[in-house]
């Protein structure tokens, strides 16, 4: 293995697990702090159930900023690299960009295969105990943003479709109920909202359709119905995809699709499961450009921040599509793979033209020059 390999790979290793302690340490004070603060006056409380509680979220947390560790540890070792002329001396000795990148993105898949570990077996796991543990010291499971579901249900006389549902809370969101008789239909129901309340469903802000000889249409505020639905059979059928590995998911989503149900929330962590590692790759890829920089375009300091705004659009359009994905706008397979490849090849763009640009003022200098001012 060569020393200059060896070498910036050991530089990215350290790099990153300074940032990744500095970022835990942060996250573990700051979780802890207001964990403690939510928790303490239970009266299941106890202190080896917080630390166990923090230990289980802590892989979720490193999972979503593994991509921002990356980063961050790239654009300060190329910087300092920059500043000491490490660089210099690098590309005087006819050493190309590219093969300075090299041990940076084998130590950035190193860390995608990390990140699928974790993210594919660990952080399933560790969700479900600390759930269990949130439960245990008094409170219930942190509330859950609805999730899309376009079931469809049969209980005795009615057919049951449901759009979303907030399981945890006992909330169905934009339901009907279509009630049959003799193979007929004879009433339909649409509701904004049913809440399971002393073991009934309670529908609300909802009308009434019915159909015969003299049709009427009914608005109510307020309507309870005997509906024999189970949240956990709805949980069953549709479990939490951030619970699930790879393989859980794709069973999943052959059978709903199979079926006829809407399978689109469990594609879409499927592939996001696989896409995510190469948010890595992307981060250390982006971050070249603005760490390399030409003498003449300005101070260490403005392109590292142009940097950290690079790898933050990143994120900010990772999580955009991931909404525009679970709401059905984009497909699934675009929502999860169109942002990583966005930025690699943005990125690869960016080196390639560095790279020329860096050629030229070698072979060139007096054409990058920055002019003196005239003085009289």
């Amino acid at each position: 293995m060569p020393i200059l390999f060896r070498y910036l790979l050991t530089l990215f290793l350290d790099g990153l697990l300074q940032v990744g302690l500095v970022f835990v340490g942060l996250f573990l004070l700051g979780d802890g702090i207001e964990q403690t603060r939510r928790h303490v006056h239970h009266a299941n409380f106890q202190w080896q159930d917080m630390a166990l509680f923090l230990l289980y979220r802590l892989p979720g947390f490193i999972t979503q900023l593994l991509p921002a560790f990356a980063l961050l540890a790239t654009l300060l070792i190329l910087t300092r690299l920059t500043r000491q002329n490490e660089i210099s001396v690098l590309r005087t000795s006819g050493i190309s960009i590219y093969r300075i990148l090299v041990p940076f993105l084998i130590g950035g898949m190193l860390l995608s295969g990390i990140q699928y570990f974790l993210q594919d077996q660990v952080v399933p796991n560790s969700g479900r105990l600390a759930d269990a543990l949130h439960e245990k010291m008094g409170q219930q499971k942190p509330q859950q943003a609805a999730i899309s579901l376009n079931l469809w249900l049969r209980d005795g006389d009615y057919h049951v479709s449901i759009k979303q549902a907030m399981l945890q809370d006992n909330v169905l969101l934009d339901l009907s109920l279509f009630r049959f008789q003799d193979k007929e239909l004879v009433e339909r129901l649409d509701a904004r909202k049913a809440i399971l309340v002393n073991g009934q469903w309670q529908l609300q802000d909802g009308r009434i359709i019915r159909f015969g000889e003299s049709p009427s249409l009914e608005p109510f505020g307020q309507k309870t119905i005997d509906l024999h639905l189970d949240t956990q059979q709805l949980d069953q059928v549709n479990p939490d995809p951030s619970y699930l590995t790879t393989r859980e998911l794709l069973e999943i989503s052959e059978n709903l699709r199979r079926e006829g149900y809407d399978d689109a929330s469990y594609r879409l962590m499927f592939h996001r499961k696989l896409a995510d590692p190469m948010t890595t790759l992307a981060a250390i890829i982006l971050a070249f450009p603005f760490a390399l920089r030409l003498p003449r375009a300005g101070s260490g300091r403005r392109s590292l921040l142009v940097g950290l705004l690079a790898g933050f659009a990143l994120f900010v359009v990772m999580d955009l599509s991931r909404a525009l994905g679970m709401g059905g706008r984009l497909p699934p397979e675009v929502a999860a793979w169109w942002p990583p490849l966005f930025f690699v090849s943005l990125g690869i763009f960016l080196l390639i033209h560095l790279e020329e640009n860096l050629a030229l003022a070698q072979n060139f200098p007096s054409l990058l020059a920055r002019k003196e001012p005239k003085t009289i």
